[in-house]
């Protein structure tokens, strides 16, 4: 059984259960903000595009597809899952503007879209975890600190939008689905090429998420904060 995998995984959970506490001390919202986004921007290039790579090899030799195809079919499924969120999005939006008054929260569904990528996305690096063997040393501690910042800055965001339904929802069922995804895991054999074609749509998802909600407008404040972002992050991802 792979202890450190465990471990890991319990430290993501905490970290979802004791982020509301987290709070912004040394910068203003907006730097805070621009922060978040060079580090948001930083994981997409350095984590989650390069993860779908990886993941070439195994569907090449699952499908008996050249290197070339696989990679085709890898960042059609991340253009996939950008579309559809996109598509999903649009369509609660045009839908919640036609309801009237008093009949639902205006904002339930587009915060259900979004959790629910977050948390599919939870479940797939939980169960990631049950395989995954970590170098002797300080290895795991900077991959919590890597993967525990983004998840942070997830939590963070998803806050700022929809704090009640976070406070009560979110946050537990984030928590819980990187310790689901690790049982998963544990139980079920690896199947490479399944895991590799949904992480790549995960992964066209979150890329929206990240370039729309976390990517900072042009503001003078915020520039220095997002390139301390940007820079600091995609050091700590390249020392993984």
């Amino acid at each position: 059984m792979n202890i450190v995998g465990i471990l890991v995984a319990i430290a993501f959970t905490a970290i979802h259960f004791i982020s509301p506490d987290f709070r912004v001390k040394f910068f203003s919202v907006r730097q805070f903000t621009s922060l978040i986004g060079g580090i948001s921007i930083a994981y997409v290039f350095f984590h989650l595009i390069p993860t779908a790579r990886e993941n070439e090899a195994h569907v090449s030799e699952a499908l008996s597809l050249s290197g070339e195809s696989a990679s085709n079919l890898l960042y059609g499924a991340m253009l996939f899952g950008l579309v559809t969120v996109y598509i999903l999005e649009q369509m609660l939006e045009k839908t919640e503007t036609k309801l009237k008054k008093g009949q639902t929260d205006p904002n339930m569904g587009i915060f259900w879209a979004h959790l629910g990528t977050y948390t599919f996305y939870n479940t797939v690096t939980g169960f990631l975890l049950a395989e995954q063997r970590f170098e002797p040393g300080i290895a795991p501690f900077i991959y919590v600190g890597v993967i525990g910042l983004h998840f942070l800055t997830n939590d963070w965001v998803l806050r700022e939008h929809f704090t009640k339904k976070f406070q009560h929802h979110g946050r537990i069922l984030l928590g819980c689905s990187v310790l689901v995804g690790l049982g998963l895991g544990l139980v079920i054999p690896f199947n490479h090429l399944a895991l590799g074609i949904l992480e790549s749509c995960v992964a066209g998802g979150l890329i929206l998420n990240t370039i729309r909600d976390e990517l900072p407008t042009f503001q003078k404040e915020g520039i220095s904060s997002f390139l301390l972002g940007v820079v600091l992050y995609s050091s700590l991802l390249l020392s993984i």
